[in-house]
């Protein structure tokens, strides 16, 4: 299952804020995203959603109706996946196909929420990653276009994912802040 396959995360140098996932377990980020961030449950929000968008094959199910199963039969086959990899990064990153839907983005919502607390990381940072998104639409919207083409948020999305984390067992010492995301906002040069 894709949940135990290895992911690979790849950082783009763009200041877009924009993160997507390609079929294979493939994240991008682009570096306007991580600069976006105050702290690295909000990195983990944003990654455990597009986990989730791969786990549940969303980017595959798109694909195949835009481009046909030749190009997904051909990333299952393994031909030439290094230029697979790149097509299909360029035609997400462009938005060449079109929204997920909102039940895809309510199952990404609920599975990333999962995923974070799971993995110790404090789920209200993918709440307040969507705060900062909407923010950013209203004061910069071209600096979040790309994101908002295919990741639509709502109030709704955002008030989903507040009560599902209010269903969630206390846990302690969930993660909000770490040095090490620091030092990479650092390296990028946010």
């Amino acid at each position: 299952e894709l949940a135990q396959a290895p992911w690979e995360f790849h950082v783009v140098s763009d200041p877009q804020i924009n993160a997507f996932n390609i079929p294979g377990g493939h994240v991008y980020v682009n570096t306007g995203l991580i600069c976006a961030n105050d702290n690295v449950a909000e990195l983990a929000g944003v990654m455990a959603h597009e986990i989730s968008h791969g786990v549940s094959r969303h980017a595959t199910e798109q694909l195949s109706k835009a481009y046909g199963a030749n190009i997904v039969l051909g990333l299952a086959l393994g031909a030439n996946p290094p230029i697979y990899q790149q097509l299909l990064a360029q035609i997400v990153a462009g938005g060449t196909f079109a929204k997920f839907s909102r039940d895809a983005e309510a199952e990404s919502d609920h599975l990333g929420v999962l995923y974070m607390y799971n993995a110790g990381y404090d789920p209200h940072g993918m709440v307040t990653m969507f705060q900062e998104l909407i923010s950013r639409r209203q004061s910069r919207p071209s600096s979040v276009e790309q994101f908002f083409s295919s990741h639509p948020i709502t109030e709704n999305r955002i008030e989903a994912v507040r009560a599902q984390i209010q269903q969630l067992p206390p846990k302690q010492n969930l993660i909000l802040r770490d040095a090490d995301f620091q030092r990479m906002q650092q390296r990028i040069g946010c």
